[in-house]
């Protein structure tokens, strides 16, 4: 008997390691990343090296750029294919065949936004050079594709995909994707702005649009704010189908995918070369957005930050040049509201002053994960997409226009930035790009420095674009892009140093302080307010964009006014730092709580009075004050927003303009209740309610002792991946959470949102915004030093070593020290990618 048992458990445990193995080389083990050996790759002229250092960085060695970047392709596939593939599928609009009707909503908001026909767009006017590597680099994830077979990481295996091969196209979907969540961080602004008119009324609604030259107000869209209703045509054709497309009027918006990126010039550095800086904030999440690399051929050598599924680097340095990047928050899409109807069995149409254009219309077809169809009819003016018009918010039909949708060759403009050996040809290098327009900072070895806009601005026939325009009125309108040669720059500022932090940039001679005569072509030079930066703008053209507020940017500029010369680790520090001026500035208008305040408010003052605006893990203050904003702000405009049935996204600039006396002083009213409150009754009880959460959490604190009370509790990070939420095996997938310091307003910049109301994170700030990727490079030394860092690791798959082996070294500061012209490290191992024999 005791033999048979024995006998049992054996056999028992076979079949469970059996089962164990099965499961690992099924799920956990499929996949997985290769790192040496040899692999072969159909297109090559000449076999490609790559040296892989500790943390998995590449350096890709080849004869040809086209080689080396088949050789990024078959990279990109092999860390990150799940990755491409979701990429493809979210910018055609095909999620839905693998995960069902739950992402319906988001695959009509593609195809209506026609994120595909921009990449097909993208590669009908692309160079010739631009289509040899875009092939090149196809080529070299198909032969990853093909040499894998059934061997795919193991999201892919839970999702079902059966991968196609891939085209230059999908390659091509990466930048309207990039480009629509830079372009549309708060959906369709002008959509809000416009209910804020209708109840508000026109003066005070105003005051809600962000400051800057007065927004332009069209006299059409002014009536119909004021009472005029849709048509019974536009509330048809809101009848004849789903709103689809309507969350833009309706979400609350979002913190922005902001970044910083400064400059220092020769004069300012250790080394006597410049400096270059870069942070740029994004969505959070795993696998990283960036993908790091070094590349070194004869006609293409450069290293940085690429985007896996599309060729090349795009925020780098190479011999001569290095650059950085952030979201200029330009405003380049506009939406015109349609006089819209439909005569009996004719299609829609809308009017273009005395003429009536047909509407295009197409059925677009929505296979689900389950066999099964859902269709959508979708139209079209020659203005851009028209969204539906929404009857129980006021919101008649409308078009959107957008860059996006005018072309395009953002590979060559990558491919010849790379290869600029000034800043004096960066204008031009970049010209071919048109969108997400960025703020481009780029230095040369020789000390040159320059701010430009990588992306293309609108040429607005009249207005700045932040409210909507009347359609049928033909003196509103694009008259295609600016030229590139007219677009603004600024060149070798007279501080020796570019900052921004997708703050207003004064491009504007009428916001300097300085003009002189108008120069050749009807151009301005101007000077930067404050710092005596020249610059070169249009003399009409305004530029406008949904900005975010200054604090990141006053910060940064008074640290590098502050100190005389700059280090390679330096730079790097000033990414790590976490004050923030943004709470003296807010308090410091406010009164003082009354004598007859409650306790709480009383105390909640003095705390955050005594405060640095230091944002470490161990502040009360910091903590104390993320509630006290939060609470503030809904204490100033929630109750409007409540009565009048619209929402506003969060915005640290609008309560700081009511404090500083810029708006007017009847938004400190609370209009729910019949007394008139002002602003030592509403900040009160916003310090009051603050406390009060503190005290639910850590509980009354002892005297003026507030160490229990720590910012690191409510103040967390989480870094997902798109298979997080699957059951029994997501876990897998996730790290964290991380407790991290700073706020959406110091330059390391953690953006944390409150959980929902009633849940168990309510008073727990989850970041979903940050930095990305942290870049800084040396032109001034020798061996061509530059560092970079990504929260997470280079690859995808969430049992590679690999795959978060940067996040605690990110978290610490601490960046991977590389140089350009040094030894590749080998440390992680060594692939020879052989040309396939035919």
């Amino acid at each position: 008997m005791k033999r048979r048992l024995i006998q049992g458990l054996i056999v028992l445990a076979v079949l469970v390691a059996v089962a164990f193995l099965a499961s690992y080389f099924w799920f956990w083990g499929s996949g997985l990343p290769q790192r040496g050996g040899e692999a072969s790759l159909a297109g090559l002229d000449s076999a490609v090296t790559v040296h892989f250092d500790e943390v998995g960085v590449p350096t890709i060695v080849a004869e040809s750029a086209p080689d080396a970047l088949a050789a990024l392709g078959w990279l990109h596939a092999n860390e990150r294919f799940t990755q491409l593939e979701l990429t493809r599928r979210r910018c055609t609009g095909r999620l839905t065949e693998l995960v069902g009707e739950a992402a319906l909503p988001l695959d009509i908001g593609a195809r209506q936004l026609c994120l595909r026909q921009i990449a097909e767009l993208l590669w009908q006017s692309a160079s010739d050079e631009s289509r040899e590597v875009l092939e090149a680099y196809a080529d070299g994830v198909n032969a990853w594709l093909e040499e894998r077979g059934g061997d795919l990481p193991p999201s892919l295996k839970l999702l079902g995909v059966k991968p196609e091969p891939w085209t230059p196209v999908d390659s091509l979907c990466v930048g309207p994707l990039m480009a629509e969540d830079l372009s549309f961080w708060q959906g369709r602004p002008e959509e809000r702005r416009y209910l804020w008119l209708k109840a508000l009324g026109a003066e005070r609604g105003l005051e809600l649009v962000d400051p800057g030259p007065a927004p332009h107000l069209p006299q059409a869209i002014a009536e119909l704010a004021a009472g005029s209703s849709v048509s019974d045509a536009a509330s048809s054709a809101a009848e004849s189908g789903s709103e689809v497309g309507t969350a833009g009027a309706e979400a609350a918006g979002s913190a922005p995918p902001g970044s910083n990126n400064w400059v220092v010039g020769s004069s300012r550095s250790a080394t006597g070369g410049p400096l270059v800086a870069n942070d740029p904030h994004l969505g959070i999440s795993l696998p990283s957005t960036w993908y790091l690399v070094e590349i070194r051929s004869p006609d293409y050598t450069v290293a940085g930050a690429s985007l896996p599924g599309t060729p090349g680097v795009i925020i780098g340095r190479t011999e001569s040049l290095a650059w950085a990047v952030t979201n200029v928050m330009l405003d380049d899409h506009d939406l015109f509201f349609e006089d819209l109807q439909q005569p009996e069995g004719e299609p829609w149409r809308v009017r273009r002053g005395e003429i009536w254009e047909v509407v295009e219309e197409r059925e677009e077809v929505f296979l689900l994960k389950d066999g099964s169809t859902r269709s959508v009819t979708l139209r079209r003016t020659d203005i851009g997409p028209l969204y539906q018009p929404v009857p129980r918010l006021g919101l008649p039909a409308r078009s959107l226009a957008w860059t996006a949708f005018t072309g395009g060759d953002p590979t060559l403009a990558m491919l010849q930035l790379a290869r600029a050996q000034s800043v004096d040809e960066v204008p031009e290098a970049i010209s071919p790009f048109h969108v997400p327009a960025q703020n481009l900072f780029a230095a040369d070895r020789d000390g040159g420095l320059i701010h430009a806009i990588l992306g293309r601005l609108p040429n607005r026939l009249q207005g700045d674009g932040r409210l909507p325009a009347p359609a049928w009125d033909e003196s509103y309108g694009w008259d295609g892009l600016l030229p590139w040669q007219e677009e603004p720059t600024i060149r070798q500022p007279a501080v020796d140093y570019l900052a921004s932090a997708n703050q207003r940039v004064n491009w504007n001679p009428e916001l300097v302080a300085e003009t002189s005569e108008e120069g050749k072509s009807g151009e301005t030079e101007a000077l930067l307010e404050g710092a005596s930066a020249p610059i070169t703008v249009p003399g009409d053209y305004v530029v406008s964009g949904d900005y975010d507020a200054d604090h990141r940017y006053d910060r940064l500029v008074q640290i590098l006014e502050a100190q005389s010369t700059w280090s390679f680790s330096d730079l790097a520090a000033v990414q790590q730092d976490i004050v923030s001026v943004y709470p003296k500035r807010l308090l410091a208008p406010l009164p003082a709580p009354g004598a007859d305040a409650p306790e709480g408010a009383r105390r909640a003052w003095e705390a955050l009075n005594a405060w640095d605006g230091s944002y470490t893990l161990e502040s009360a203050a910091a903590a104390l004050f993320a509630f006290f904003e939060e609470e503030l702000e809904s204490g100033i405009f929630a109750d409007e927003a409540e009565a009048g049935g619209f929402e506003l996204n969060p915005g640290y600039r609008r309560t700081v303009r009511l404090v500083e006396g810029e708006i007017s002083p009847e938004w400190w009213d609370d209009v729910s209740t019949a007394s008139v409150e002002g602003p030592q009754e509403i900040f009160t009880a916003a310090l009051e309610r603050a406390w009060q959460r503190g005290v639910e959490i850590w509980g009354e604190p002892s005297g003026s002792d507030l160490s229990p009370w720590r910012y690191g509790d409510i103040h967390e990070l989480m870094l997902s991946h798109p298979m997080a939420s699957a059951p029994v095996v997501g876990s897998y997938f996730t790290r964290g959470p991380y407790q991290v310091a700073g706020s959406g307003t110091t330059l390391n910049a953690f953006e944390g949102f409150w959980g929902a109301e009633g849940s168990p994170e309510e008073n727990v700030q989850r970041v979903a915004v940050g930095p990305s990727l942290r870049m800084v490079s040396d032109l001034g030394s020798a061996d061509g030093a530059y560092s970079m860092g990504i929260p997470g690791g280079q690859s995808g798959h969430p049992f590679d070593i690999h795959y978060d082996n940067q996040i605690e070294l990110f978290l610490a500061g601490k960046l991977n020290a590389r140089a350009l012209f040094a030894e590749p490290s080998s440390g992680g191992g060594t692939l020879v990618l052989q040309p396939a024999v035919p």
